[in-house]
């Protein structure tokens, strides 16, 4: 079965933001998640967050932390299984990234 996209976004502010939250009554499996430095010029530091319901990004939930050279992509081949409200965040430090989960939804 093809992975679709989950959830796809480019943060205009500096700080955490939800890539994607599993649904009600839903879970997920993420079969990879996709960054994207955007900027031509300046590298770019980004954490992945794999968050519990209820949960908050942190240390206890980071999954990837990096550095992503101008104009570059990162792939994480991941596997992750989220629950209901379970959600994939990214951190980034300037504006310029843009982050795509895929995976499958049920």
């Amino acid at each position: 079965m093809a992975k679709k996209i989950l959830g796809q976004e480019h943060p205009l502010v500096v700080g955490n933001s939800i890539v994607y939250q599993v649904g009600g009554g839903l879970s997920a499996v993420i079969s990879s998640i996709v960054v994207i430095n955007t900027d031509a010029v300046a590298a770019e530091t980004f954490i992945l967050y794999a968050v519990p319901n209820g949960g908050s990004p942190g240390d206890a939930t980071a999954i990837y932390k990096g550095m992503l050279p101008p104009g570059e992509s990162f792939t994480v081949v991941a596997g992750i299984t989220l629950d209901e409200l379970e959600a994939i965040y990214i951190y980034n430090a300037q504006t310029t990234l843009t982050c795509t989960v895929f995976g499958d939804e049920s």
